[in-house]
């Protein structure tokens, strides 16, 4: 009598390959959230160092001008918009800071940036910073003590709620459409 050999193929089942492919997935997902967070780490790290920047530039300009004054912008007491800031490395047209919708000044951005090394203010964003309020992309500069411009403000946004930036500069709302509002005050010892 002869007996009937069976064989049997070696390999994975169907089952198998979906847990495999469920937990490649899982895991990648996993790196995905971890590389968006490094990247917006490093996009706040840019944008704090563009602050610091600008902050050195506008010091520079004033030490450099005979009158000691910074860029002139207007000054009405305060409110937020084009005729009172501008917004730094932008042109006259171009829009940034949310809902304010502030433009670029080419004449500020010209006299700037011989102090950048360059003919122009560089951009502090290359990336639009979308919220329900309009892109909070760029920083806006004011010069605020009076016609005289012996002080300026500087304000910007970092993404994500409650950042941390440093220095001197001031937070004014840790969320803000998802976004960590802050301002810094030059404080002129010069007056």
């Amino acid at each position: 009598m002869k007996v009937a050999k069976t064989t049997t193929e070696k390999g994975f089942t169907l089952i198998e390959l979906l847990v495999v492919v469920a937990i490649i997935g899982l895991l990648a997902a996993i790196v995905l959230v971890s590389l968006e967070d490094a990247r917006r780490e490093a996009r706040n790290s840019a944008k704090i160092q563009m602050v610091q920047q600008y902050v050195n530039a506008l010091e520079l300009y004033r030490s450099n001008n005979s009158d000691g004054k910074y860029p002139d912008r207007g000054y009405d007491g305060g409110s937020i918009n084009s005729t009172n800031y501008a917004c730094l490395g932008y042109g006259n047209s171009e829009l940034c800071f949310g809902i304010y919708e502030v433009t670029g000044d080419t004449d500020i951005n010209g006299d700037l940036g011989s102090h950048f090394g360059g003919d122009s203010t560089p951009k502090s964003d290359s990336e639009t910073l979308a919220s329900s309020y309009g892109d909070m992309k760029g920083v806006i500069y004011n010069c605020t003590t009076d016609s005289n411009c012996t002080n300026f403000t500087l304000h910007w946004y970092l993404e994500g709620t409650s950042q941390n930036c440093g220095g001197d500069s001031k937070e004014l709302s840790a969320d803000f459409a998802g976004t960590t509002y802050f301002i810094y005050e030059s404080s002129n010892q010069y007056d």
